[in-house]
């Protein structure tokens, strides 16, 4: 009987372990799938999320993985520089033929390289974007002579194709840096850009960031990019733009050319409304000194506002008036730029064009000559503070050139007197059919408010 109840217990026994058995092995199977999906879900969205974090030139990751690259390749530069046996003038900056897909001789591009320099050495240049080539053709018409187009993420072959339309023109070519590029610090990329390029007849020069002070964009990154590009590209000019001049001195040693905006007429406003107090000739100044080091400055000025129709776009601003934009111009020029841009060509209107910035501009490609070819430059005593002279001389024609501003908004008589050692009895104001009287080294003369008048003195 126990034996019996014994056998039974153990028959019982067996049932419940092969019933738990039967009833845990896919409880087990289920944990075990459900953790190899967890497992899998998670190392997808990790990768996903690295990828996006690479792929965002803002990210840290993005930063750090460039960085890295960046400083080892910069190694191995320097140390295939170094390599003994080496010739350092058969470098990649100097390696004339050594250069990626272009169709240039070797010829050619010595002369190229050779033949840098603009009309009077004067930049007078407009905005634009690499999208539009027919843009330098129709500037070209317009008394311009370079061009500084967006390239967004334009590939090296559509940047290549606008450059040969600008050779063509006879328009030199500021090239945007890819900024995806800099933000990653890619260096051994960015150089790559750069070596494929520079031999190009129409590039003038590289635009290294537009505004990094509006991005809080690191000035040692850019350094280092800068260093990078003139490694590869000696030769050419190296620029940045930036619309906060408080911001400009932490980013001079990454550029050759300091470029500074300013867009003051907004939509409804009234003429010269933010011109006043010599506001804009303050502003001019402020950046000339920040600049004073450096190889050039720039100044990008307003040349865009309302829509075809008139109305306001979302930028809010409105096309200069021809009084508002020369005074802007030749403020400018008593600041002492060594050239002018405007911003921006897709954004204006040709009748505004036409009928305001190119009269301007042929006007002041007549004094370009004597402005660039002027050793030295004589600020000139007025009897009115808000009249501002300044005497040039031409060094090779001996031609004498007085531009003088009213930063006023008022009309105002006033005597400039010019330097005792120069002698002339009068003076011819361009673009009219006036002459003045100079009585014993005084010229005397009225202006309108925010006027500018442009004497050749005889």
């Amino acid at each position: 009987m126990v034996t019996g109840w014994y056998s039974l217990l153990i028959t019982y026994y067996l049932l419940l372990v092969t019933r738990y058995s039967l009833l845990v092995t896919p409880l087990r199977s289920l944990m075990k799938l459900k953790l190899r999906i967890i497992f899998f879900a998670g190392a997808l969205v990790v990768t996903l999320l690295s990828a996006k974090l690479i792929s965002n030139p803002d990210s840290l990751v993005s930063w750090y993985i460039g960085t890295t690259k960046s400083e080892l390749w910069a190694i191995s530069h320097k140390w295939k520089n170094s390599t003994p046996g080496l010739d350092p003038n058969t470098s990649s900056e100097s390696n004339l033929a050594d250069v990626v897909s272009s169709s240039l001789t070797t010829t050619d591009i010595a002369q190229n390289w050779s033949n840098q320099t603009l009309p009077d050495n004067f930049p007078l240049g407009w905005y634009d974007s690499v999208d539009n080539l027919d843009t330098p053709a129709q500037i070209a018409n317009q008394g311009i002579n370079i061009v500084m187009p967006y390239t967004g993420k334009s590939s090296i072959k559509e940047v290549r194709a606008y450059l040969d339309r600008a050779a063509a023109a006879g328009i030199k070519v500021m090239v945007e840096i890819p900024r995806d590029e800099v933000r990653r610090d890619h260096r051994w990329l960015i150089t790559q850009f750069v070596k494929n390029l520079k031999t190009h007849p129409a590039v003038f020069g590289w635009y290294l960031y537009d505004e990094p002070e509006f991005i809080k964009l690191s000035p040692r990154l850019l350094e280092r990019v800068y260093r990078a590009i003139k490694t590869e590209d000696p030769r050419h000019t190296v620029a940045m733009a930036f619309g906060k001049l408080i911001h400009v001195r932490r980013y001079l040693k990454a550029l050759d050319a300091v470029i500074y905006f300013k867009y003051p007429c907004y939509y409804d406003s009234p003429k010269f409304c933010n011109l006043q107090d010599g506001i804009f000739r303050k502003l001019a100044e402020s950046a000339a000194f920040i600049a004073r080091d450096q190889s050039h400055f720039w100044m990008v000025l307003q040349g865009y506002g309302e829509d075809k129709y008139g109305r306001p776009t979302k930028f809010n601003r409105r096309l200069p008036s021809l009084e508002e934009e020369r005074y802007m111009v030749y403020s400018a020029i008593l600041a002492q730029v060594d050239g002018l841009f405007f911003w921006t060509h897709y954004l204006s209107q040709p009748q505004w064009i036409d009928a305001v910035l190119t009269p301007i501009v042929r006007e002041l490609k007549t004094c370009l000559s004597t402005i660039s070819n002027s050793r030295q430059q004589y600020p000139l005593r007025t009897d009115n503070p808000e009249i501002q002279a300044r005497l040039y001389q031409n060094s090779i024609t001996q031609d004498l050139l007085l531009i003088a501003i009213n930063h006023g908004s008022h009309q105002l008589k006033t005597a400039i007197a010019i330097k005792e050692n120069i002698k002339v009895n009068g003076a011819k104001v361009l673009q009219t059919n006036f002459s003045i009287d100079i009585d014993q080294g005084i010229l005397t003369d009225t202006f309108e408010p925010y006027a500018v008048h442009v004497y050749q003195l005889k």
